[in-house]
């Protein structure tokens, strides 16, 4: 899932609830599921130019902050 299109209106700032780094929220437009990313995230221009304020994420460049966790793997958390 190298290329993620997102809608930017959903993107907003958090904190990890496991390890406290900062990561940005936003929903996924081919799944409608709500996505992690670490942040910064470096978005672009959508190729979809019919819809309005969509973003292209590569994945490759804004790691899924679940891969990225250091608490990933701590039991009772």
């Amino acid at each position: 899932m190298p290329l993620v299109e997102i809608f930017a209106a959903t993107r907003r700032p958090a904190r990890c609830r496991r390890c406290g780094q900062w990561i940005e929220y936003a929903d996924v437009i081919a799944t409608g599921r709500r996505v992690a990313l670490d942040a910064p995230v470096r978005t672009r221009p959508s190729a979809n130019l019919l819809a309005d304020g969509v973003v292209t994420v590569d994945t490759h460049v804004n790691q899924l902050h679940a891969v990225t966790c250091p608490a990933r793997y701590v039991k009772g958390r």
